[in-house]
């Protein structure tokens, strides 16, 4: 069986993509299409080999989403998601990524099924580094410029804070030439600060905002990332990083501390199972065994 009939999305509240997919650069998203798109992520198990058919039941999908599609409406839904692509640009490629293959919707079953296109396994799959989020916080808020910008705070979460320039923040969030919003004025107001309020009354983390100017103008923002109390208490119940059996583990890894893996300096370890996970400022590495851990720190 490659698929699995989703029954309960609580199951499947983190989601990890690649750092690149987190502005969703290329297509424009609405928000019900980027809801619908990180339910079928979240259903991701990100060490599978190959990307699976993946099905989430309509009422259980409708019900999280606290929007109720109506059945006539699914096809428009489709029609604009199966065009989506995801655009990565370098000094030396320009690339775009179609992200589905195929959708579909039983109307008997009450099912759809997602069929991710083979080239997004670079973004799902066996990440290092990678951008951990939470479906129910993406579910919570209201626009697409916020939930991008969601994203983009989870990307930086455990760095704290980044700068980012205006103009590249408006091109990363789909403001193009023609929008009003590219007067900093009413992107500050209409985007910036609902993202932020959005985010603090309904997100498991928020951000603050600070302005670097040049000039009278406002060239660069800082986001001072931070995570709600009731977050941090979560994090509290997970699964104890290292069992008693790990010691000897736990004290080889507090040695590579400040050491550096692809010029990012670590900065800490977190053991689950049997799982290694390593905090750089840019995110987290995972890694199956200390070994090739060690291997990657001496090719660095």
């Amino acid at each position: 069986m490659d698929y699995e009939i989703v029954s309960d999305l609580n199951k499947s509240d983190i989601f990890n993509v690649a750092h690149k997919f987190t502005t969703l650069r290329g297509s424009e998203f609405n928000p019900i299409e980027i809801d619908f798109l990180f339910a079928f992520i979240s259903q991701i198990d990100e060490q599978d080999e190959v990307l699976k058919e993946y099905r989430i039941n309509a009422d259980v999908l409708s019900d999280k989403m606290q929007r109720r599609m109506r059945k006539e409406r699914v096809a428009e839904l489709f029609d604009s998601l199966i065009v989506k692509y995801i655009s990565v640009s370098t000094a030396d490629d320009e690339k775009r990524y179609s992200i589905f293959d195929t959708l579909s919707y039983s109307r008997k079953k009450e099912l759809y099924t997602v069929k991710f296109s083979s080239e997004m396994k670079r973004f799902f799959l066996k990440l290092k580094p990678f951008t951990k989020g939470y479906l129910s916080d993406i579910f919570k808020l209201q626009s697409a410029y916020t939930k991008k910008i969601y994203l983009l705070c989870a990307q930086w979460q455990k760095a704290g804070s980044f700068t980012i320039k205006v103009d590249k923040l408006m091109s990363d969030l789909g403001i193009k030439e023609g929008n009003s919003y590219l007067q900093y004025g009413l992107f500050k107001s209409k985007v910036l600060k609902v993202a932020e309020k959005n985010m603090l009354e309904k997100s498991s983390i928020y951000f603050e905002l600070q302005e670097k100017k040049d000039g009278k103008r406002v060239d660069e923002l800082i986001f001072i990332i931070k995570t709600k109390p009731k977050a941090k208490a979560l994090k509290a119940e997970e699964p104890k990083l290292f069992e008693p059996e790990l010691s000897k583990v736990q004290k080889e890894l507090d040695k590579l501390i400040g050491s550096k893996i692809e010029g990012h300096i670590i900065r800490g370890f977190r053991v689950v199972e049997s799982d290694i996970y390593v905090e750089t400022d840019v995110g987290d590495y995972r890694f199956l065994n200390i070994e090739t851990l060690k291997q990657q720190i001496q090719r660095s």
